[in-house]
């Protein structure tokens, strides 16, 4: 903020500071000592204000800066309802421990019911009849042609045929009901919290069609990348394609997908509301490295990078796509 002029009158000052305005120039009126005194808020505003300024005060009665006060007024209440807006945008968010109330966020909660039940249901994954009703395919099997037990090629091409079945039988529910299940109460619990603190955030801007759909997508593409690439992303195991060798589930592909929406909203197209400190950026990336190191036990990792994967570029696709549009369009010129 710098001192950039000194009207004859809190009138003429006044007309100064509504004109600067409609030229998209901050500024405002301190008295000191008797005197009113216009300062600009932006640096880079100066040179074009100290401009406008000598070409004021040749002719302060001209009617193109006594036009401009109506036009200044609403420009004012403009930025005031925008900035109500705002403000009450980030008073619902943190409604309920900084996060959307439950009640504004009925699909986050109605997915965290549907997990416990469904985790209870299972039995944290022991019943396998009830299992096999919602995992992803059939549970590993070995292939009966034991002339194929050193061919890995076409080892894995049986298993995995044989492991589609499902789908063949028509249950293609079954490509998205693998984040319903948990099998850990630690697991069920860290999921959880992540999908009420980030999906609720989500939701809470987006609305329920557009965050069931964004789950729906990221859910049932984090599971496909988890099945066809299960040791991908584990960096102490052999990388390729090994059907079947992996039992996964849970809400972390969804999760992860949520929060990188979320990065990349923060990051690089930011809106009001849609918002993650960078430091739970950081800590997030971490974990995902320590769960792909294996040290913690077996991890869905593929599922993770995935759904980061998608829902990162789901975020910044609109920017993305506006600025690829803004280059053709300046290069068709």
């Amino acid at each position: 903020m710098r001192e950039m002029a000194t009207p004859a009158d809190a009138h003429d000052a006044k007309i100064l500071v509504d004109y600067l305005l409609t030229q998209k120039i901050v500024a405002e009126v301190r008295p000191e000592q008797g005197k009113p005194v216009v300062w600009i808020h932006n640096e880079d505003d100066m040179e074009r204000a100290t401009a406008i300024w000598n070409e004021f005060r040749t002719q302060p009665k001209d009617s193109k800066y006594v036009a401009a006060q109506k036009p200044a007024q609403e420009l004012r209440k403009l930025k005031a309802k925008v900035e109500k807006n705002y403000a009450k945008l980030y008073f619902d968010a943190d409604h309920f421990w900084g996060r959307p109330h439950p009640s504004r966020v009925p699909l986050t909660v109605t997915l965290i019911i549907l997990s416990v039940i469904i985790t209870i249901w299972t039995e944290f994954g022991s019943n396998v009849q009830h299992v096999r009703m919602l995992y992803f395919m059939d549970p590993p099997v070995m292939p009966l042609a034991a002339e194929n037990a050193g061919n890995k090629e076409k080892l894995n091409e049986e298993v995995k045929n044989a492991q589609l079945q499902p789908y063949k039988r028509g249950e293609y529910w079954r490509v998205i009901t693998p984040i319903f299940l948990h099998f850990t109460w630690w697991h069920l619990i860290f999921n959880m919290y992540a999908l009420y603190s980030l999906g609720g955030i989500i939701e809470s801007r987006r609305g329920i069609v557009w965050t069931l759909f964004f789950i729906f997508i990221t859910g049932a593409l984090s599971n496909l990348m988890q099945f066809l690439y299960p040791r991908l992303f584990d960096l102490n195991a052999h990388h390729g394609i090994e059907y079947g060798v992996a039992f996964f589930g849970g809400m972390s592909g969804v999760c992860y997908a949520l929060f990188g929406y979320l990065m990349a909203k923060t990051l690089y197209a930011p809106e009001p509301g849609l918002h993650i400190p960078k430091d739970v950026i950081i800590s997030m990336l971490v974990w995902l490295v320590i769960c792909m190191t294996g040290q913690i036990g077996p991890i869905a990792n593929t599922a993770h990078a995935a759904g980061l994967v998608i829902g990162f570029t789901i975020g910044v696709l609109p920017k993305a796509w506006k600025k690829i549009r803004q280059l053709i369009s300046s290069g068709q010129k």
